[in-house]
């Protein structure tokens, strides 16, 4: 069985986005989606340096804290943000 993998949120007329939040078209990573589910080190540091300035930062965040998402959303990777959400929760 093949597999075939798409990224939702391409640039283009041409992908399916299905579920694609309005405020993406705003975000600084448009395009650059490869940087956000890395592993890689300096991937990651690039994804984040791009979150620093992002107008819609603390929106993606949140909608990675709500949908559980994997990767750097909101300037925070995965293990971040659960100490994020454990951090408020302890407030």
């Amino acid at each position: 069985m093949n597999v075939h993998i798409v990224d939702l949120w391409s640039e283009g007329d041409q992908v399916f986005r299905p579920n694609k939040p309005a405020w993406h078209d705003l975000a600084e990573c448009r395009g650059l989606h490869h940087l956000f589910f890395s592993d890689r080190r300096d991937d990651i540091i690039e994804a984040k340096q791009l979150c620093q300035y992002c107008p819609v930062r603390q929106t993606c965040l949140d909608y990675a804290i709500a949908g559980d998402e994997h990767g750097i959303w909101g300037g925070l990777t995965t293990m971040e943000r659960q100490r994020y959400v454990l951090g408020r929760s302890h407030k």
